[in-house]
């Protein structure tokens, strides 16, 4: 509830402190048409003015309050802080207290604490400037909480995708591991196979080589019995052979040769 009740105070002090404005000495229409709540219209009279008397830090002043009322606090805040040079000790803290303000609504509470500060060092007894502070410090208190907290989820998101990542990781390895466990088998196989199949290829031309070539007749193998077998047999059948031309003719007759 208090937090509500600072940020209206601002909202109350903000309309209270653009409502006045300083009065050219040319008296231009810039404030006429601020008074009348034509705010584009009296920034451009204000900016005309401007190119006319640059020194004038007074313009400046109330080109920040119209363009503050026209939403752009961003622009305000340029201007404010032109103004906030002045010589006058009463404009410059009235700039800064303004650039407090309009840095508030840009959200930019760190620099709208230091503007407020500039402030209370120029008018120390400015109420309504170390209210807006106190609000201005609870606010950034509550960002600076706000980031710190989103750091620390986007760190939680981070590691729970770097875990994710590695888990993946370490699935998609093992798997590559199983498929390649799974391959060596088959591919030794097959390796055998082909050699194999090599093997009998070779085989079979060599079949077909021999199957090619002239057969040589065999012969047999004679063994050492198997010779003196037949050569006692042909002793044998010589002596039948003796003995029957012995029976046929007689004896044979000693033939003496005459000399």
């Amino acid at each position: 509830m208090a937090a509500n009740i600072g940020r209206i105070s601002i909202s109350v002090l903000l309309i209270l402190v653009f409502l006045t404005t300083y009065c050219l000495a040319d008296e231009r229409d810039g404030n006429k048409l601020y008074k009348n709540e034509k705010y584009a219209e009296a920034v451009e009279e204000y900016k005309n003015a401007s190119i006319e008397k640059p020194e004038d830090n007074r313009i400046n002043y109330n080109l920040g309050n119209a363009y503050y009322r026209l939403g752009s606090p961003e622009e305000a805040a340029k201007e404010y802080s032109r103004a906030g040079i002045a010589e006058s000790p009463e404009l410059s803290q009235r700039s800064f207290y303004n650039l407090g303000n309009s840095l508030y609504q840009a959200g930019q509470y760190e620099q709208a604490k230091q503007a407020y500060i500039k402030s209370l060092q120029l008018n120390p007894d400015d109420m309504e400037a170390k209210h807006n502070l106190e609000v201005t410090l609870q606010k950034r208190q509550e960002q600076q909480q706000q980031q710190q907290q989103q750091n620390q989820e986007k760190e939680d998101q981070q590691k729970q995708q770097q875990n994710q990542d590695k888990k993946q990781q370490q699935e998609q390895n093992q798997n590559q591991e199983e498929q390649q466990q799974q391959q060596e088998p088959q591919e030794q196989k097959q390796e055998q196979q082909q050699s194999e199949e090599q093997k009998q290829e070779q085989q079979n031309q060599q079949e077909q080589q021999k199957q090619q070539q002239p057969q040589q007749p065999q012969q047999d193998k004679m063994t050492k019995e198997d010779a003196l077998r037949i050569l006692n047999a042909l002793q044998d059948d010589e002596k039948e052979v003796q003995k029957q031309i012995q029976r046929y003719f007689g004896k044979p007759r000693k033939v003496e040769k005459d000399w």
